[in-house]
């Protein structure tokens, strides 16, 4: 067993340096491809995921005829997306999501997978908003979705590796996964340490997650001038409550920015 102590700090990139066992891990459509899918059937002429990772949303959407671009911080993860893409017409763009400047706007721009807990303060997460804002037209659309706070589903970290799932590798190989994780409920930060266990070697890598409460969604979204439309529990229309798993925020901007 790997001793706590000898755990790296994490750089919450270790998750996304293997694009070829993300797929196969985390790769599925569902549950939240339809959905936007189904968003972006009405913003065509122009659309921008961030944090694209290898494509899994960003693709499909390009099927349909949609002109989208995919943003994404991970160099390998873009390799991966644009070796699936083949010939469709997608702009993939290697950038921060706290700083980029693509010099033109979009009528839909969403983030999936609960990728908004990546930003793990609360400037972060005001310097993507601020990005969002400076790239979405007047009449646009900005979705995004993550994970509802529960604070007891912290309060008893495990003391050593639980098994989690598995799955199979490109190989078709089982991989065995197990974790644990700490949380600290001032920055309301989660780290996850994961090991992935082969039958001849393993894998280990962390990620720091932030959960941030609806309400202070809600604050972040209107000081950088944006209004809610809907906020959903999951990605079938149910709307959200204080026992939702996920919270799914549809927005726009409640008018032109200057």
């Amino acid at each position: 067993m790997i001793s706590f102590q000898d755990m790296p700090i994490p750089s919450n990139l270790e998750e996304y340096q293997n694009p070829l066992i993300y797929d196969q891990e985390y790769g599925s459509f569902e549950p939240d491809g339809p959905f936007y899918l189904n968003l972006a059937k009405k913003y065509k002429d122009s659309v921008l995921e961030i944090g694209c990772g290898t494509g899994r949303i960003t693709i499909p959407i390009a099927h349909i005829g949609a002109k989208i671009t995919g943003l994404d911080i991970s160099a390998p993860m873009l390799e991966q997306a644009t070796k699936k893409a083949k010939n469709l017409n997608i702009e993939w763009i290697l950038k921060d999501c706290q700083d980029f400047s693509l010099k033109k706007k979009f009528s839909f721009i969403f983030m999936a997978g609960n990728a908004f807990q990546a930003l793990l303060n609360l400037q972060a997460q005001e310097k993507f908003i601020k990005c969002v804002r400076h790239h979405l037209k007047t009449e646009g659309l900005f979705v995004f979705d993550t994970r509802n706070l529960f604070p007891e589903k912290f309060s008893s970290p495990p003391k050593e590796p639980e098994y989690w799932h598995s799955f199979k590798d490109q190989q078709g190989i089982k991989v065995d996964v197990y974790g644990w994780y700490t949380y600290n409920p001032l920055s309301q930060i989660a780290t996850f340490y994961t090991i992935r266990k082969w039958p001849d070697h393993s894998q280990n890598t962390t990620i720091s997650l932030k959960y941030t409460y609806l309400h202070e969604l809600k604050a972040l979204l209107s000081r950088e001038g944006f209004e809610i439309i809907n906020v959903f529990s999951y990605f079938k229309g149910q709307l959200w409550n204080h026992e939702s798993e996920r919270i799914v925020i549809i927005s726009r901007l409640k008018g032109k920015i200057y």
